[in-house]
């Protein structure tokens, strides 16, 4: 009945990648809704490769937490301040072309310090980057997987999510829509889903994916058809957890009914050797697009909406272009130094116990 999700082929970099792509596409188009969906996603995802990776890699090696930390910034941090390097040239750029200079009337210096150290940021008055609002919430889970591990020992990682949905309902309860700014404790949930996965070892049947597939396209399709649906599915909102954002609901149940997917999507054998390009394309893209959207709408005001078509593809082109070289230049020489400087650290000693055995 329902085609082999295998015949899909699509590799868990493609995927990354794909989900990058579509929040370009939210950000880029008036009428898409996909955006916040992609986010949640990811943040499914990083829960399952960051507690993998710390409980398969980094708490073997001596001073593992701050290996570990080390490890996950030199990864993030240097093509992200290659790319606020850009978004601040254009974002002055844009206040000259424009006379726009309302930025004088905030502390500089708290921009500045906010914007590279990303922690802080979403308090910031200016975000050069406002895509990286999602950097800072990773950064603050990547400082807390250590201490949910730990935890583990005396509360399993199901619990721990059961309590991240109290938190978070507290929150919404307590936090008017307006005053909620993104942090950990909004999006706990997500990453703690991401984590069952890894400890469950869940990977569900090309069967079940493929009805979960069937029931989003369902989903989507009632709310672009139903026009009493349609009109709300369509405006965007803040990502707040508001009782009358539908759109980001809706984003939320969908991400949720990925899950399946995600399930085989990251536990197959990945035999595209350029999947891992594809990768760091989809960190670069996610954050490069948003200097270049600042151009393109800069471009927009200057010369009138005649040129908008030719501007937008001039957009998607240098996104795709940009993040390639980026990741392959750029990305890439990093990440050969953070691999030759994790090779360097100790490891742990065995224990004689475990050597015996």
């Amino acid at each position: 009945m329902f085609k082999n999700i295998k015949g899909i082929n699509i590799g868990p970099g493609q995927f990354r990648f794909l989900l990058a792509f579509l929040v370009l596409m939210y950000h880029s188009l008036e009428f898409f809704p996909l955006g916040h969906y992609a986010v949640y996603v990811f943040f499914l995802l990083s829960g399952y490769w960051i507690f993998k990776m710390y409980e398969e890699k980094y708490q073997h090696y001596k001073n593992a937490y701050l290996v570990y930390i080390r490890s996950r910034l030199m990864r993030l941090m240097f093509v992200y301040w290659l790319i606020l390097s850009i978004a601040i040239a254009v974002f002055f750029l844009k206040s000259y072309l424009l006379n726009n200079h309302n930025w004088q009337g905030f502390s500089v210096t708290e921009i500045f310090i906010k914007n590279i150290l990303v922690l802080g940021l979403n308090s910031s008055p200016i975000i050069f980057i406002t895509t990286a609002w999602s950097l800072e919430v990773e950064i603050q889970f990547y400082l807390a997987v250590p201490l949910f591990v730990l935890l583990r020992k005396y509360i399993d990682i199901k619990m721990q999510l059961v309590i991240s949905l109290v938190i978070l309902a507290v929150l919404i309860y307590l936090i008017p829509v307006d005053n909620r700014t993104p942090n950990l404790f909004f999006s706990l949930p997500f990453f703690l889903t991401g984590a069952w996965l890894y400890y469950s070892g869940k990977v569900f049947s090309v069967k079940t994916v493929n009805i979960f597939i069937a029931l989003i396209a369902a989903i989507l399709l009632i709310n672009v058809v139903v026009p009493e649906l349609r009109s709300i599915f369509l405006v965007k909102t803040e990502s707040r957890f508001g009782i009358d954002q539908y759109q980001d609901h809706i984003n939320m149940l969908l991400a949720l009914l990925t899950i399946p997917f995600l399930t085989r999507n990251i536990t197959q054998k990945i035999t595209d050797p350029l999947d891992g390009t594809w990768s760091s394309m989809s960190f670069v893209i996610y954050l490069v697009h948003w200097p270049l959207l600042k151009l393109y709408n800069t471009a927009n005001i200057l010369q009138g909406d005649s040129h908008k078509l030719i501007n937008l593809i001039l957009l998607y082109v240098a996104s795709l272009l940009l993040s390639y070289i980026i990741a392959v230049k750029y990305d890439n020489f990093f990440e050969s130094i953070r691999r030759k400087w994790l090779k360097k650290q100790q490891k742990a000693a065995v224990s004689a116990a475990v050597l015996s055995a």
